[in-house]
């Protein structure tokens, strides 16, 4: 009798969980938007980038290089994350154009840009990664690391500004790894001939945190 129980039970759990994953399964095929949303959480949780980001790199590199022959050598070189990816290019006097890349690490960055031949002959370059970095929980040090490969790819006659990682919208813990791997770009930076860094700590409320009048919906600039 204990054992007839014990498998009914057993069978009711197993039908259970199946019913739970099928129900899951269909919610998630239904709504896509629900899918990508929970598989970014948990990317961003295991400290992995999702398909999606990936895919989103490969597609801009290669639009990126199809055309990397033209630009001139008067040009500005926009390399970095979201903050970069999103500024229109034209509120920025000259030539400019803008290779960054939304969610883009700057271990990433430093592998990329050793395939942009523009590099050899622009006027200046602006850099500004680092932030995804840190939300993958690497260290200012391993982020200073790869922003100095980037920097060991551009040419010491070209200018250079390094801009600091903006402050978040809500302060939490991770403001002092942001400020300790500004302070790191900034000693980075000062190392080269050539190079500014922008201090971007003056966008920040006096808790720490990105300033109301500067802020999206996101909590970045």
């Amino acid at each position: 009798m204990f054992s007839a129980t014990g498998t009914k039970g057993r069978h009711y759990l197993v039908c259970l969980v199946v019913a739970v994953i099928m129900l899951w399964t269909l919610v998630l095929v239904s709504c896509p938007q629900l899918y990508l949303a929970i598989s970014d959480s948990l990317n961003w949780r295991l400290g992995t980038p999702s398909a999606l980001q990936a895919r989103l790199e490969t597609t801009l590199r290669a639009i990126h290089l199809r055309g990397d022959s033209l630009i001139g050598d008067q040009s500005t070189l926009l390399f970095g994350d979201s903050h970069l990816h999103s500024l229109p290019t034209s509120l920025l006097e000259g030539a400019v154009v803008n290779y960054a890349i939304g969610g883009e690490t700057a271990e990433h960055l430093a592998e990329r840009v050793t395939q942009y031949k523009s590099l050899d002959r622009v006027r200046q370059v602006v850099l500004l990664s680092g932030r995804n970095d840190l939300r993958y929980g690497k260290s200012p040090q391993a982020i200073a690391i790869s922003m100095g490969s980037v920097l060991g790819r551009i040419p010491a006659m070209s200018r250079v500004a390094i801009v600091g990682i903006p402050p978040m919208r809500h302060a939490d813990a991770a403001e002092g790894a942001t400020r300790a791997t500004n302070h790191l770009l900034a000693r980075l930076c000062a190392d080269r001939a050539g190079c500014v860094f922008v201090d971007t700590q003056n966008l920040a409320d006096s808790s720490g945190a990105l300033r109301a009048d500067f802020a999206m919906a996101d909590g970045f600039i």
